[in-house]
């Protein structure tokens, strides 16, 4: 620890500024270069930075005689003590860190000196990192950088002066944000980049490479379908907010005005003009992105967070009923509903226990066939095709209903995990869309065209044996004669009724099951959201977790013990970095602090925070505006607004 009387070398303020007046040899890499100073020293909050002036974490090695000097101190990483690389100021601390890397061990270093994605990697394969995410971290930081440095990365590759660019390729980097590339004539190498999400800064670099005239998209750029353009309408008294770079079925540039994520222009050319012209159709829209592999328009994605409000197409218009489904991208093999709905589910088995294999059978257009969900044996589910639009899974009865596959060969049965996911699901569209009992089939037993088929194999033997499972673990022993959905259990948490919940309190660990309760009405799987990758990590954010949960019992208790709903807990790096949350946010649970987000159904939100205010020592995040209350434990108490 650092003692009051001890003088930080320099501030992090000072830093920055120093690194962004700084004239590096290769300049693209200023951005890794200060990337990585903020992921190592907590933009300037570490011990490390303070006392040794240290931004990189770089220890001392016998090399860096003369370009440092040695400190001894105990950090977070090494509790034990290490000896550490020391610098007096900015400058010392930068000119050291190159020494650093021009060492032996990272030769080749400048092979990916106009490339900071490649630079790093680089980085990595030669040892500098053992943390498996370390790329990721850093990359992920990169935008934070450039905005620090007040300006984006623009990079000079070595080319005669004679060399002009003639086209030009937009790319994304893998961080996800735009790359534009003005491109060597015949060539697959650059003259110069523009890594930036301004539209102002895009048509600048257009206009400054003026004998290029066309533009290209990256294979990393998405493919929007002739359907989906189609669907977009525009009205010239519509304004977007921003821009998206989209692929066409046959490889054109295609630019959608969008607001709020929903399309609401689109302009199809590559030619370099036109899309300038385009751009300034939209004066109010400052930012262009590019739409990643994996990226979906609003209208084709149902899976919406419990805090970002319901889907509209739904019957049950709350989305928190939902089990965790991931969207699986790139299956063509839809059609259109045409406006009917739908009334029906069907059953399948995959034939195979590869749910990869299933995923790229469903997505191959030879094949002719989909499913709007598959449960794989672990009990994951996967989502191919919307449910407003028609897969191609039951030949004459697709038209209304919903397809659900389940990875399993013949002679299978439902495994308890995938039991669990299936009931769940199940339960959640027959909420969704008033589904009855009766509706519900095995592939062989539709009514439309029965019989012909195997499926669903040893799944269910017969409707008989169907139609009791369904009473049994769908509509809890309950037959719905109305088509309504009863419950035993709260509807507020459908991920919590399909894993049975043991009537007693059990010490939390990070492998302990989803089932088990950490406090008479909260669940492990609540906290994590019921996703395997917002597990704990050690034992000390379990037991954050277990203070936070008994103060959320005693808000339950004392709102008359309605249900409590968790919207956020446990967000581990990689979450936390998609959920846009800050670089410190307590839900990353480290250094001893925690957090959760809900809210308490039926009970005015801003009353839930009043109380919070009053009675928790702790942090809280006046978030009911949004819905919800942060409740923060291990920074002292202190209130804010989102």
């Amino acid at each position: 620890m650092i003692s009051d009387s001890t003088e930080q070398k320099f501030s992090w303020d000072a830093f920055v500024k120093i690194v962004s007046e700084k004239a590096f040899q290769y300049p693209a890499l200023k951005v890794a270069y200060l990337a990585q100073c903020i992921l190592e020293s907590s933009s300037g909050r570490s011990e490390l930075f303070k006392e040794g002036g240290n931004p990189t974490g770089i220890k001392w090695r016998q090399e860096m005689e003369g370009f440092a000097t040695q400190l001894d101190l105990e950090t977070p990483t090494e509790p034990n003590g290490a000896t550490w690389c020391s610098w007096d100021t900015p400058e010392k601390a930068i000119d050291g860190y190159w020494r650093f890397i021009r060492r032996k061990r990272y030769q080749g270093w400048e092979n990916y000196k106009n490339d900071p994605m490649k630079y790093i990697e680089h980085l990595v394969r030669c040892g500098y990192a053992t943390d498996h995410i370390y790329i990721e971290k850093v990359t992920s930081l990169f935008s934070k950088a450039e905005e620090l440095l007040g300006h984006p990365i623009h990079s000079d590759s070595i080319h005669s002066d004679s060399e002009v660019a003639t086209w030009f390729k937009v790319d994304l980097s893998p961080d996800k944000k735009l790359i534009l590339y003005a491109m060597a004539s015949n060539s697959n190498d650059d003259i110069s980049s523009l890594r930036s999400i301004s539209k102002q800064e895009l048509c600048d670099f257009l206009l400054k490479h003026s004998q290029a005239q066309s533009v290209r998209l990256s294979p990393q750029i998405e493919v929007i379908s002739n359907q989906e353009l189609q669907r977009i309408q525009t009205s010239v008294d519509t304004q977007a907010s921003w821009f998206q770079f989209w692929r066409t079925e046959d490889n054109r540039t295609a630019l959608l005005g969008m607001i709020d994520g929903h399309p609401c222009d689109v302009f199809i050319s590559n030619d370099k003009a036109k899309i300038i012209e385009f751009l300034k159709t939209h004066p109010t829209a400052r930012n262009v992105q590019g739409a990643n592999l994996g990226a979906i328009l609003d209208w084709k994605s149902p899976l919406l967070d419990s805090h970002h409000g319901h889907d509209p197409k739904h019957g049950s218009q709350d989305a928190r009923l939902r089990p965790s489904i991931e969207w699986v991208t790139g299956c063509r093999n839809f059609s259109f509903r045409n406006g009917l709905p739908v009334d029906a589910i069907v059953l399948h088995y995959t034939t195979s226990r590869s749910v990869e294999g299933s995923i790229s059978w469903f997505k191959n257009p030879a094949s002719q066939v989909s499913a709007h969900y598959i449960v794989d044996r672990d009990g994951k589910i996967y989502q191919l095709v919307q449910d407003s639009a028609k897969a191609w899974h039951c030949y004459g009865f697709n038209t209304t209903s919903i397809g659900i596959e389940h990875v399993a060969s013949n002679g299978d049965r439902l495994t308890s995990e995938q039991e669990h996911s299936s009931s769940a699901l199940i339960r959640w569209l027959a909420a969704e869309y008033k589904i009855s009992l009766e509706r519900i089939y095995g592939h062989s037993w539709n009514p439309e065209k029965p019989g012909g088929t195997a499926c669903p194999g040893t799944l269910w033997a017969s409707p008989q044996e169907l139609k009791t499972w369904l009473q049994q673990k769908v509509f809890n022993g309950t037959h719905p004669t109305t088509g309504k959905l009863i419950t035993s259990t709260p509807a507020h948490s459908l991920a919590k009724e399909s894993i049975p919940i043991p009537n007693v309190v059990g010490k939390l660990a990070p492998d302990s099951p989803f089932s088990l309760r950490v406090t008479s009405h909260i669940t492990y799987g609540e906290i994590c959201l019921y996703q395997e990758r917002r597990r704990f990590h050690n034992q000390s954010q379990c037991g954050v977790a277990v203070i936070l949960c008994q103060f959320l019992e005693k808000v339950r208790t004392d709102f008359d013990n309605r249900p409590l709903v968790i919207t956020s807990g446990h967000r581990p790096y990689k979450v936390n970095v998609e959920q846009k949350g800050a670089d410190n946010s307590e839900h990353l649970y480290q250094d001893g602090k925690g957090a959760i987000d809900f809210y308490i159904e039926g009970v005015n939100i801003y009353k839930v925070q009043e109380y919070c205010l009053k009675n928790w020592a702790h942090s809280v995040g006046r978030g009911a505006p949004r819905g919800f209350v942060h409740l923060g434990y291990g920074v002292g108490r202190y209130q804010w607004d989102y």
